[in-house]
């Protein structure tokens, strides 16, 4: 059904927003195939331009986002909200494809994107992205560093750092240090912009 809903609706708009992190953790696991996680969807969802998610980057998570960007292959503009809660950490996708996700969670940073065997078609096409709730994790710089990489056409990415409710000094260090870190990714469009903020 919730499959059924996102291709009708991927078919039908330009612009898709998923803001139930759930949702991309159940993506890969909605129609049981035997050969393990859904690595795309049945249908490509060829009007999308631009596509909104709200997420965790769990395991689970990070199979449905690339089930999704690779079900995408005209994506010109590409959210991310980084929303973590109290169960950050812990893989809710009721045992389904355990192996999967287990091996998921052996990769670092950036092997998770550069694994997948096929390819992205939205990064032919992606100008600008923004990423709202960075925090400098592993995952979420694996995310930006692969983004950067292999998008030939980015123009634009905005990272909006996560607030701060503890010691302010510490998270100004913190914010500059990931600043640094940014800068320094090799970009495949020399033109890209990184606003940081």
């Amino acid at each position: 059904m919730l499959l059924a809903v996102l291709l009708d609706i991927g078919e039908t708009s330009s612009n898709v927003v998923i803001d139930s992190p759930f949702i991309l953790k159940v993506l890969p696991l909605l129609d049981f195939i035997p050969e393990g996680l859904r690595e795309s969807l049945p249908s490509p969802l060829y009007n999308l331009k631009h596509l909104t998610v709200q997420t965790d980057l769990n395991n689970c998570a990070l199979a449905g986002l690339a089930c999704l960007l690779r079900s995408s292959p005209n994506l010109e503009a590409f959210s991310i909200d980084f929303c973590y809660d109290i169960f950050f950490g812990l893989e809710i996708c009721n045992g389904v494809a355990t192996d999967e996700y287990l091996r998921i969670s052996e990769l670092d940073e950036s092997e998770f994107w550069e694994s997948h065997l096929l390819l992205f078609p939205c990064l032919t096409h992606l100008e600008k992205v923004e990423i709202s709730g960075f925090g400098g994790r592993k995952r979420e710089m694996g995310l930006v560093k692969y983004l950067l990489q292999k998008s030939f056409l980015l123009k634009e990415m905005v990272i909006i750092h996560e607030k701060c409710y503890n010691d302010e000094l510490e998270f100004l260090k913190l914010k500059l240090e990931t600043a640094q870190k940014l800068i320094a990714l090799p970009r495949a469009c020399q033109y890209t912009e990184i606003k940081f903020s």
